[in-house]
């Protein structure tokens, strides 16, 4: 298999520009009232904290990229040894000491491509990410349309409710007066009671359901301060939904994520290639007095 890798400090420069210049701002604390559904899909990028966390996935996954091009850093290593009981360690300058002395400096140079096969696993990972995250969006603004015409459809049935409850104690009020009037058979009347009580029941089970949709859209647009009095406002419109150009953004991902595994499998493999270490040292040994 060939794995295309770009150099490490250009590509991770170029990402994390492109990242800068998609970052979504700061999450606004208020929102329009009554909402509308532009501007609750206008808070998805924002203030969605799915979207969020998979903005930060990008994130991280830019910052494994920036350190898998980094090549094993130098060893520099100092020692000391022969430190002689009867003669201490002499007095002066480090050059009159008893002590053996040594310096050495190492470096280690990877064999088998394993700089590379990093690359392409942080690249891949990168690109999956990036999907991870377009399909997020995708996922949360079809969460945001539900909710937002659930609460549509709950405000309506509300507000028929109330009205069904006032004309429901205006019937009450009209049969006790024709009651005592004699016009009506008590049990007429008593039909009447029952109907405004049924009312009053479906009204408070639709301002249960009210506060639920509330709170469903006010978690998903990042408003869960102002649910209680949350309002959305129906428009009927449309506008033509943004064209896809290729594969769907979690099937991306997923082919991502399958190149990435494969340059691990390669690098794996790669393991068993033997790294070179090359080092230099400079020892001194006043014994002998050799520099």
């Amino acid at each position: 298999m060939i794995f295309r890798t770009m150099p490490a400090v250009v590509l991770a420069l170029g990402l994390a520009t492109l990242a800068r210049a998609q970052a979504p701002g700061a999450c606004p604390p208020s929102l329009p009232q009554p909402l509308t559904l532009a501007a609750a899909e206008d808070r998805i990028e924002r203030c969605n904290r799915d979207v969020r966390a998979a903005a930060l996935a990008v994130d991280a996954a830019l910052a494994d990229l920036r350190t898998a091009g980094q090549r094993p850093n130098p060893t520099l290593s100092v020692g000391l040894s022969n430190f002689g009981p009867h003669n201490g360690i002499g007095s002066g300058s480090l050059r009159e000491k008893t002590l053996d002395q040594s310096l050495r400096l190492e470096q280690v140079i990877e064999r088998g491509g394993k700089t590379q096969l990093r690359l392409a696993q942080a690249e891949a990972n990168v690109l999956a990410a990036r999907a991870d995250l377009e399909e997020q969006k995708r996922q949360q603004r079809l969460a945001v349309r539900a909710a937002f015409f659930d609460l549509a459809a709950v405000q309506e049935r509300v507000a028929l409710q109330h009205e069904f409850v006032a004309l429901a104690g205006e019937t009450v009020s009209a049969s006790r007066r024709r009651l005592e009037a004699g016009d009506v058979a008590a049990s007429e009347a008593n039909r009447f009671r029952l109907d405004a009580v049924r009312a009053e029941n479906d009204l408070r089970q639709a301002e249960t359901e009210l506060y639920r949709a509330r709170l469903e859209l006010a978690r998903l647009v990042g408003a869960e301060s102002i649910a209680a009095t949350l309002q959305v406002a129906a428009v009927w419109t449309f506008a033509p939904a943004p064209g896809r150009n290729g594969d769907r953004p979690d099937v991306v991902a997923a082919r991502r994520r399958v190149e990435a595994a494969e340059a691990a499998r390669e690098l794996a493999r790669q393991l068993g290639t033997r790294d070179v270490t090359v080092g230099i040292e400079a020892d001194r040994s006043p014994a002998t007095d050799i520099n």
